[in-house]
């Protein structure tokens, strides 16, 4: 495969293909929080969504490192993840309701077998240590998975809870185990590539936002109504793109050819995927059933998902310029406490004028972002 002249790959065709099977998700997990506002349904599409991020997340890291397209084994690996994906991901609607097994069991092949793929065929030492300890946090959390599976509905949140939470942690650690760390300055890595394939991943899920607007709008029919806050949902869906792939990537890709440490500024950036992903979904979800009904009576799991999301993905940006950057960025977590008050202070309008107040504010914030990206210093290395 062709290398750029910064010495990264390219995203190959069969990368682009396996994001197609996420695209699937973000769709079936925007559908599911729509049939239910409540506690409850909204911690099962977390759970959900944090599954298959993972899945995602840690095929891409391997595809990254071993540059799948010259990689056949590799290559093959991953059309078997994303076929079993196909399947998880198909499985999403009722992986709480009645075929908790037929969701679990390709999860669970993905992650056990992709982990053990990488055991067995990575040359680097440190890596091959690193997938060792990886599969001993999967063995931990599979008991959970499969007792949470053959479980009643109402106890699977439970175990599937707590799977979730073990596996995020060990995430955001890099899974050590006692004695055993990993020392990720040691390891070789294309930052670059797996920085594009993390921004083409939320360009996916906002896609999902997108696509949602355009659904409602068509099965609302047009009217002024319809236009208005159409036209609002989408300005708001246009500012979150400005605020995700605007200064604060900018910020992020000068970096990155600065670091001395790749491997860690990447890890950061998955976990941010997350909780930014998270945030799409709960804008998505908002905005189709604001125009379906914009005149709803007064319901706080709307109120709660328009301005908690877009708050989530401002706050999850600034986490993320402080974590890898090294600077404070008062601004981002400024402007999600603004939109969290705006929320609690609009939060007994009509939908359809919170939608107007949401947007006003998504595209202040994205103008003040990306105003002081544009004054902004470079960052030292790190």
């Amino acid at each position: 495969m062709q290398r750029h002249e910064d010495g990264s790959y390219p995203v190959s065709p069969l990368e682009l293909f396996f994001d197609l099977i996420f695209a699937f998700a973000f769709t079936k997990l925007s559908m599911y929080l729509a049939t239910e506002l409540s506690w409850r349904h909204a911690l099962e599409t977390l759970i959900l969504l944090a599954t298959t991020v993972t899945a995602w997340s840690f095929t891409s890291w391997i595809a990254t490192h071993v540059h799948v397209d010259d990689n056949r084994s590799a290559a093959w690996m991953m059309v078997v993840v994303a076929l079993l994906g196909l399947f998880m991901n198909a499985m999403i609607p009722r992986a709480f309701t009645d075929s908790p097994w037929a969701f679990a069991l390709p999860m669970l092949a993905i992650q056990l077998g992709r982990t053990l793929w990488c055991i067995v065929s990575m040359t680097d030492r440190l890596y091959r240590a690193h997938y060792a300890r990886m599969m001993v946090w999967l063995i931990t959390t599979t008991p959970l998975w499969l007792i949470g599976a053959s479980s009643t509905a109402e106890t699977r949140l439970a175990w599937w809870g707590g799977a979730t939470a073990i596996e995020l942690i060990g995430t955001w650690l890099a899974h050590p185990i006692p004695g055993h760390w990993l020392r990720s300055e040691q390891l070789e890595f294309d930052g670059e590539h797996m920085l594009e394939r993390c921004r083409l991943f939320l360009m996916i899920a906002l896609g999902e936002a997108v696509l949602s607007t355009g659904a409602a709008i068509s099965n609302a029919g047009m009217s002024i109504t319809t236009a208005l806050v159409g036209t609002a949902a989408l300005t708001g869906n246009i500012a979150l793109f400005s605020l995700l792939f605007g200064a604060a990537n900018r910020r992020v890709a000068a970096h990155i050819h600065m670091t001395h440490n790749p491997v860690r500024l990447t890890r950061h950036a998955m976990n941010t995927v997350m909780f930014v992903a998270a945030g799409l979904i709960a804008v998505a979800v908002a905005n189709e059933l604001i125009i379906h009904d914009p005149n709803h009576t007064h319901e706080p799991g709307i109120t709660m998902l328009l301005f908690g999301g877009p708050a989530l993905i401002v706050a999850s940006i600034g986490l993320y310029q402080k974590a890898v950057l090294k600077v404070r960025r008062h601004f981002e977590w400024m402007m999600a406490a603004a939109l969290v008050a705006s929320g609690l202070i609009s939060c007994y309008l009509p939908p359809g004028w919170q939608l107007f107040v949401s947007t006003l504010l998504l595209v202040l914030i994205a103008w003040g972002e990306n105003k002081g990206g544009r004054n902004s210093k470079s960052i030292g290395t790190t």
